[in-house]
Parts: structure tokens; sequence; C-alpha cells
């Protein structure tokens, strides 16, 4: 934990891209699995998350938040997010030759689609396989949750939607973008833009 009043400047070790990768034969194991799975080796690759309350169990969401520094409760059902709204990038992505491909775990459900690769509900080497796409991937989509963090130990560049802490999820390299959560006033549903949220109310 972080001792009040502490500064935290550990994220800036992670600024420099690290030389990462699976052993020889874990790799090679993955790509013949991710061949198998549709992923064409001649084709970039892009990378999906959407978090979901499933991963963590029911009533697990709402915890104190290092309570030992004495921060208060977070609910962190506010960083989940909708895969189905990603999928106008998506499209975006498919037009653009990408193999697209979904990270997560088993306790998602299924993908409505079928020109996406669904790697959340692997249970064979399932950790692996994300590994091994993180490595190859020219991008990840994603929220905030841990393949974003694992992104930056294998140098996959970020997209982050929907963040909620603009200072924890700003971006370590130039090779990362931050889209904010948008954020509304409750008193008349006036989505706030950057600046607003700034201002005293």
């Amino acid at each position: 934990y972080i001792r009040k009043r502490e500064t935290y400047f550990r994220r800036q070790l992670l600024r420099a891209p690290l030389r990462v990768s699976l052993p020889a034969d874990m790799a090679a194991l993955a790509a013949a699995r991710m061949r198998t799975a549709g992923v064409a080796e001649d084709r970039p690759l892009a990378l999906i998350h959407a978090r979901e309350a499933g991963f963590k169990g029911s009533g697990r969401e709402v915890h104190h938040k290092h309570a030992v520094a004495g921060a208060g409760v977070r609910d962190d059902s506010c960083r989940n997010g909708r895969i189905e709204l990603y999928r106008e990038a998506i499209d975006l992505l498919l037009a653009r030759g990408y193999c697209v491909v979904r990270l997560g775990d088993p306790s998602m459900p299924p993908l409505p689609w079928d020109d996406v690769i669904d790697l959340a509900r692997a249970t064979d080497d399932a950790g692996a396989l994300q590994i091994y796409c993180l490595l190859r991937g020219r991008l990840l989509i994603a929220g905030e949750a841990g393949p974003s963090a694992v992104a930056l130990v294998t140098n996959t560049p970020v997209l982050t939607v929907n963040g909620t802490d603009p200072i924890g999820s700003y971006p370590v390299r130039r090779d990362g973008l931050l889209l904010l959560k948008t954020v509304v006033r409750r008193r008349d549903g006036h989505a706030l833009s950057p600046r607003e949220m700034l201002e005293e109310a």
C-alpha cells in the first residue's frame, strides 16, 4: 500500500518498453492454438476487453479500496463496460484487415458475433494464449482492468475507454490514449465536458 502523503512515481518505471517473451515451447504451443482458433499469422491483431462483474463474483464489486491508507468504500462496477458498444470499432478494425480477439475470463457471456475470436471463454491455456496475443497485438481497446496493466509489460499500445481515473489511467507511454467516461450532472442530466469537471459546482 502507499503511505499517506507519499508521492507515487512507480508507474514511471514502465515508461520505457520492456523486453518480454514467452518461453519458446509455450509460444509455439500458443501459436498453434491460435491458428486452430482462426487467427491468421499474416493479419495484424487487435484485442478488445470489456470489464464485467463476473470476474470478481457476486457482491465483491463494492469494497474498501486501500483501507489501510484510510480511503473509503469504492464501487468498482463503475469500471464495467458493455462489449456490444465496441461493435463500431470492431467493424472499423475488420475493414482495415485486422483480426479481432476478445480477452477476458470464462464468466463473460458468449459473444453474439462470428467475426471476433473469443478467448475469454477459452479454458485450456487461456492465460498463455492471452499473453501471446498481447505480445503480438498492435492494439488493445479496454477499460480500466487487468489487461490494460498487463499490456504495459507486453508493450501493447492501449486505448483505454471509459476511464474513471484521469490520473491513474493516464497513459504512461506515447502510444497510449485515454477516453474518459461521460460524467452526468445529477440535477439536470447535463453531460459535463472535461473543462466543466474542473470547475466549481
